[in-house]
């Protein structure tokens, strides 16, 4: 069974990038294929505070020193074969709040129960505008770069 990690980086409700990555996964659904959506929308996601605290106390239940709503979204990354972002576009770069999800990853790469979590995971990005040169290219290059850290 392979499982595809949907993360929506909207903070708003029913948005257009929630509702594009929705239609983009039914694109992958097979029987051996398991889909797993979280939205960003109504959560609680704090910046990361680079304390390296995972580094050094992280255990299996434990990512990270801030407990947040990222609790319920680090075990499905640890799942995960492979993530799918979606960003809305507002300015050049990848939503404020997703670019804080991604930091908080970080736990699941270097952290000292979890070292090298991210390794071999199939990462893709999608990005959202609503006009044209707004910078969609930017912030599927900001998505690309976190996948290839």
């Amino acid at each position: 069974m392979i499982t595809i990690l949907g993360i929506s980086g909207s903070p708003v409700k029913e948005s257009n990038t929630a509702m594009l990555l929705r239609e983009a996964l039914k694109g992958v659904e097979q029987d051996d294929v398991k889909i797993d959506i979280f939205d960003i929308q109504g959560k609680r996601i704090e910046d990361c505070r680079q304390c390296n605290w995972c580094m050094a106390r992280q255990d299996e239940k434990n990512f990270c020193a801030v407990k947040d709503d990222m609790e319920e979204l680090f075990p499905k990354v640890v799942a995960a074969d492979a993530l799918m972002v979606a960003s809305p576009v507002y300015l050049a770069r990848m939503s404020g709040r997703l670019a804080s999800v991604l930091d908080r990853i970080r736990c699941i790469h270097y952290g000292k129960h979890y070292a090298g979590g991210m390794k071999h995971k199939v990462g893709a990005g999608i990005a959202v505008s609503w006009y044209r040169n707004s910078g969609i290219e930017t912030t599927l290059t900001s998505i690309h770069w976190a996948f290839l850290t």
